[in-house]
């Protein structure tokens, strides 16, 4: 019976909520791509994790390795370990053409860095040129801001370069690392006959080794700490690294997905508004149930099965974009990864998603849906009869439920508890903020209602505390959506 019902009310249900129900999919698109996509990046970091260092240890420091640093790594080469070196700086370029220059960033390399992934170049192959002597590589950008083409002639420091082609991509190095300026690849023997690095100098030396047995970078940490420490060297392995950026994409993945349940809730507090217009609109219908022998739990039941049911159809069509979101984002924001970004659809995001769609829409829609408990038969026949207001007690348990609901969820979707707890109590002050300020504009239209003002004046006034009004419900969807482009922005 109540199957039945469900349909039979549905068929003029859809029409009238089903656009409010869109709004949920927005909500869930933004965190199922959201979700998908951090998921896709830690995978897609963690499969690339020595190409992103390239190789399996790096040492960094601040001055030229020591007397003890040089022993270790004498040593390790004797046992056939691979080593490598990148020495970078900050110098100026001039085009000796055009006197035109730059502020740049110098790279030495040494020792057939990277050792995995490779430089993508223009022309091609050329990044074994860089060991030659007075060949430079440098980025597009430089040729642009010097004015200068491959082929050219620029001077670093004291001595002159010819620019022997171009790095369009190594995956090394991210976008971000060009905001300095523009890169020169170099070897370390031009590097030094520029003299560019000596005493007081901003430079940086990174020496890179191959080790992919997890075993050897322990016992090479573990033997050579104290030299490492006692010359400030930096430690690193290509899975720290991974993990650490892994980190730092999940937490902005977690701050825009508390952007994303902002959005979520916004479209259920537009649910709630409209499941309480049509309900209001219902009462006699439900009225006349009531009369042919449905009981208050039958008829609670018919709604409530109605709004998850609409709120499946939203949610579904929500993840639907989110997943085709999720196939876009990979390009938006590919100058900013180091890796390619292969996107993948995981099942549980989308069926989480939906769920947390459901969910919404059902826990904004239970307040408004409770009226209809409280409906009597005789409804049908006198419409000020009984009341709709709904028990007491229910409804403090609907008002927990939500709030519990808001509160559990911003938690899971937040970097930690506290942030959780923090973002869902911020809702809570704006959303009390938003109801007393519906509560206190009925209150001042009532109060400041014009009676000799034009019949069109009187009427717009007084439909803002005419009983059934939706000026609380208004303010607060338009309250709360300018909250979520506020936190956006």
């Amino acid at each position: 019976m109540i199957r039945f019902l469900s349909i039979r009310e549905a068929r003029s249900a859809l029409p009238r909520l089903g656009p409010y129900m869109l709004s949920i999919s927005l909500g869930v698109a933004a965190l199922v791509s959201i979700h998908s996509f951090r998921q896709d990046v830690a995978r897609s970091v963690a499969d690339e994790a020595q190409v992103l260092m390239g190789a399996d240890v790096r040492l960094s420091a601040t001055e030229a390795p020591g007397s003890g640093l040089g022993a270790m790594l004498d040593s390790l080469r004797n046992e056939g370990v691979r080593v490598g070196s990148v020495t970078s700086s900050v110098s100026m370029a001039r085009n000796v053409r055009s006197d035109a220059v730059r502020l740049v960033q110098l790279r030495a390399v040494e020792g057939g860095w990277p050792f995995y992934g490779a430089a993508e170049t223009s022309p091609a192959g050329v990044w074994s040129r860089i060991a030659e002597a007075g060949a430079v590589l440098v980025d597009e950008a430089l040729l642009t801001q010097l004015g200068a083409a491959v082929g050219d002639s620029i001077s670093v420091g004291s001595a002159e370069f010819e620019i022997v082609g171009v790095v369009r991509e190594i995956a090394t190095e991210v976008g971000l690392q060009t905001a300095v300026g523009p890169r020169v690849w170099m070897s370390g023997a031009d590097l030094t006959a520029a003299d560019v690095v000596g005493f007081g100098s901003l430079a940086r030396f990174a020496t890179y080794l191959v080790l992919p047995d997890a075993a050897e970078r322990s016992a090479l940490e573990a033997d050579w700490g104290d030299t490492m420490a006692a010359e400030a060297v930096d430690y690193s392995t290509a899975v720290r690294e991974a993990r650490d950026l892994t980190e730092a994409v999940g937490f902005l993945g977690r701050y825009l997905s508390l952007v994303g349940l902002a959005a979520l809730l916004l479209g259920g507090v537009g649910v709630g508004s409209a499941i309480r217009v049509f309900v209001n609109e219902r009462l006699r219908s439900v009225a006349v149930l009531r009369c042919l022998g449905a009981s208050q739990n039958q008829v609670f039941a018919v709604y409530l099965l109605q709004a998850a049911a609409l709120g499946l159809i939203g949610a579904t069509i929500g993840a639907v974009a989110g997943v085709a979101l999720q196939q876009v984002l990979p390009q938006l924001v590919s100058g900013l990864l180091p890796v390619a970004v292969e996107p993948r659809i995981d099942s549980l995001t989308v069926v989480a998603g939906i769920a947390v769609g459901v969910w919404v829409a059902v826990v904004f829609g239970l307040l408004p849906l409770l009226a209809v408990r409280e409906v009597p038969p005789l409804r049908a026949l006198r419409v000020d009869a009984g009341g709709a207001g709904g028990n007491r007690l229910l409804r403090a348990a609907a008002v927990l439920l939500l709030a519990g609901s808001v509160a559990g969820t911003s938690v899971l979707e937040a970097p930690s508890t506290r942030d959780g707890l923090a973002f869902a109590g911020a809702l809570a002050v704006t959303v009390a903020l938003l109801w007393l300020t519906g509560r206190a504009g009925i209150r001042l239209a009532r109060a400041t209602l014009p009676e000799r003002a034009p019949w069109s004046i009187r009427q717009g006034v007084s439909s803002l505390f005419r009983p059934g009004n939706q000026t609380v419900a208004i303010v607060l969807a338009l309250g709360f959506g300018t909250f979520v482009l506020g936190v956006v922005g």
